[in-house]
């Protein structure tokens, strides 16, 4: 049962870090809007992701946490 628990884990996390990964590539590509990005990553990843705006929204929030910090730093 732990195995089980700690493979949905790993499983988890490993789809956060692809749909970074995706979401970046798109940025990088060109400006886009959530629901612009849902199709988008489903095409380039060959369907091997799935995803929500929410879920988008949710990993646009901590990039922005993430470049707010750095800029704290920086300053």
């Amino acid at each position: 049962m732990e195995t089980d628990a700690l493979l949905l884990k790993w499983e988890e996390s490993y789809k956060k870090g692809l749909l970074s990964f995706w979401i970046l590539l798109l940025l990088y590509e060109r400006p886009s809007y959530p629901f612009e990005m849902r199709p988008l990553i489903e095409e380039i990843s060959q369907g091997s992701i799935t995803v929500d705006e929410n879920s988008i929204y949710r990993a646009l929030n901590r990039f922005e946490d993430v470049f707010r910090s750095v800029e704290g730093v920086n300053a």
